[in-house]
């Protein structure tokens, strides 16, 4: 199951601003104030969900009996977190802990007390841990609950020492202590993550279906996860209170879309955020991304999505960490020439790209020359296989197009940009072509050129510069979109949206086949 970000993080030097895909989340918690501050104990939690963009139910001491209509509504939510401000016994004894783990919605349960074999059945045991300030240990590091996250050595001074320990929660808040239940047998689900020195589970998940732990009697309905955080009280300290570092909301943010199950997609653009353009895009005027209007689509298609600042100089860790790339139409193609072309040949995640610059010969070599005309106005697309899934659900007549695929579009002030830049040149020969310019469109493009190919992992290509030579270390697929800059304006104003309601679905359709 795949995980996504949800907030601005800089991460090995790179920005990566991801764009948020919002969840209705339902948020199960009690009303607390233990240490009469006038404020909800966990009011914090609720805030941050809030701020992540999520649209956040909250009625607090109204799920500790349920009925029909009751679970009907937590069957409706995109996700349930438990709140450690909740009294464990309130959710336990005669059909309650069958109800809740009947639930088929994905829940993350925060609090240790409710896992226990006394409690909900999901861990074979009753003891729970309550440390101060503890650090994570990171038991399952290639988990995509790390991803983003800088992990550290156990021991800094031993090069052999693995990383694996990030501190995501605050000593300071509250007690400072954070409960943990007190073994690492997670019975038939998988330990993620521990207290570093503590024979303490931290983070654990379940898959929908299966039982608890061998002899549990219980079920999980949908997929299950125990996430500790928040506070335990003790006396007149919060119950609850919101204590996850920086990492730790990281932490709490991936948890939450690997929960969602919606893909990751790093664009790489010229554009650091969708409301923060490019320099050179800004002092024409643009106050969005000029890409914008493909993240939107993305993100409404269901996908969360990172934006990657464009650089001949990758971080693979931070790129390979995507279920899909996708190299925008509004990037620097010098930034994918020569040893650059070589390191983003070497991304082994799923790629896509859109602009036809990086894939001439003189750059990534997808092409094998470097003649590259733009269309002047609306084209459709001739297919070589129509039941690839890229063209399910296009109208087609003998392979061509019945609809318009994409045009060319204008600025606010009304300049006109040039239309899609294609390369003419005959494609690499382990190209598998799956689309060309079509006949019809004779006068605004250029007739059987490439738009659409895709190349799998292990296949070589020729590019000037760098080694040469590169294997690609994933599988690719080329999608030709976006407007070229208008002649006199800012190249980081390439890539403004141009395709019609059908180029829309075959690119969504191109996007579904490349995270399969």
């Amino acid at each position: 199951m795949s995980r996504r970000i949800v907030l601005m993080l800089a991460v090995l030097g790179f920005c990566l601003v991801p764009a948020v895909q919002a969840a209705d989340i339902i948020l199960i918690s009690q009303v607390y104030d233990t240490d009469g501050d006038g404020i909800q104990d966990d009011q914090a939690l609720e805030d941050w969900l809030v701020a992540e963009g999520h649209t956040v139910d909250v009625q607090r001491g109204n799920w500790i009996d349920l009925d029909p209509n009751k679970i009907e509504a937590l069957n409706a939510a995109d996700l349930i977190i438990m709140s450690r401000a909740t009294n464990s016994g309130d959710y336990a004894g005669g059909e309650k802990v069958t109800q809740w783990n009947s639930v088929t919605t994905p829940l993350i349960q925060m609090s240790a007390y409710l896992v226990r074999n006394n409690r909900w059945n999901w861990v074979n045991s009753s003891t729970v841990a309550n440390p101060v300030g503890a650090a994570m240990e990171a038991v399952d590091t290639d988990s995509s609950v790390f991803r983003f996250v800088p992990l550290a050595s156990a021991d800094p001074n031993d090069p052999n020492s693995p990383a694996v320990l990030v501190q995501a929660v605050d000593g300071t808040t509250g007690t400072g202590q954070t409960s943990l239940i007190g073994t690492l047998d997670m019975g038939n689900g998988q330990l993620i993550a521990k207290g570093a020195d503590l024979d303490a589970a931290w983070i654990a998940v379940w898959d929908a279906g299966v039982e608890f732990y061998d002899g549990a009697g219980q079920i999980a309905g949908g997929t299950r996860m125990m996430f500790s955080a928040g506070t335990q009280e003790v006396g007149a300290t919060p119950q609850g209170a919101f204590n996850l570092t920086a990492d730790g909301e990281q932490l709490l943010r991936n948890a939450i879309s690997y929960m969602l199950g919606r893909p990751l997609v790093v664009w790489v653009s010229f554009h650091a955020a969708d409301d923060a353009p490019s320099g050179g895009a800004a002092g024409v005027g643009f106050t969005e991304a000029a890409d914008k209007a493909y993240t939107d689509l993305l993100q409404a298609a269901g996908c969360d999505v990172v934006r990657y600042v464009q650089t001949g100089t990758p971080d693979l860790d931070v790129v390979n960490a995507a279920d899909l790339v996708i190299i925008s139409r509004s990037v620097n193609s010098g930034s994918f020439a020569n040893d650059a072309a070589t390191t983003w040949n070497n991304v082994s995640a799923p790629m896509m790209i859109l602009g036809g610059y990086v894939l001439r010969a003189n750059r990534m070599g997808f092409a094998t020359g470097n003649t590259i005309p733009d269309t002047t106005g609306d084209i459709t697309l001739t297919v070589t296989d129509p039941e690839h899934p890229i063209f399910a659900g296009i109208a087609l007549t003998d392979g061509t197009m019945d609809n318009l695929f994409a045009g060319v579009v204008t600025y606010a002030d009304g300049t006109l940009a040039r239309g899609i830049s294609i390369v003419t040149d005959t494609p690499d020969d382990e190209a598998i072509v799956l689309a060309t310019v079509s006949a019809a469109s004779e006068g605004t493009g250029p007739v059987g050129a490439m738009m659409i190919a895709e190349w799998p992992a292990g296949a070589t290509l020729t590019h000037a510069g760098g080694a040469g030579t590169d294997v690609l270390a994933g599988p690719r697929l080329v999608f030709l979109t976006g407007a070229r800059e208008a002649d006199g304006i800012s190249s980081e104003t390439a890539g403004m949206y141009d395709l019609y309601e059908d180029g829309a679905q075959m690119f969504l359709n191109a996007v579904a086949y490349m995270l399969i």
